[in-house]
């Protein structure tokens, strides 16, 4: 799978350093706003990209963490702390 990676593990690396940052950068509290009733709040968001980079990486191989069950994830999971470690844990190995 390193060949499938090469060229992409750069950008692939710098967008999960960016995103990281900014859910540590984002006070707890904000993290079930939403913009309009309907919109995905702010921990569903980041939620979603974690779940969306785990599911690429398991596409090439990489397991997937046991407790990565389902997308509901995105809904269930809201605390900061645990939506930081779905997002580190979503970085490539």
């Amino acid at each position: 799978m390193e060949g499938l990676w090469q060229g992409y593990d750069g950008e692939w690396g710098h967008v999960a350093r960016q995103v990281i940052a900014v859910a540590r950068t984002i006070p707890a509290e904000k993290y079930t706003w939403r913009p309009a009733p309907g919109i995905r709040s702010i921990s569903e968001v980041l939620m979603h990209i974690a779940i969306a980079k785990l599911g690429l990486l398991n596409a090439t191989g990489v397991k997937t963490p046991a407790d990565l069950t389902s997308a509901a994830l995105e809904k269930s999971v809201t605390a900061k702390p645990e939506v930081v470690s779905w997002l580190l844990a979503a970085k490539r190995p």
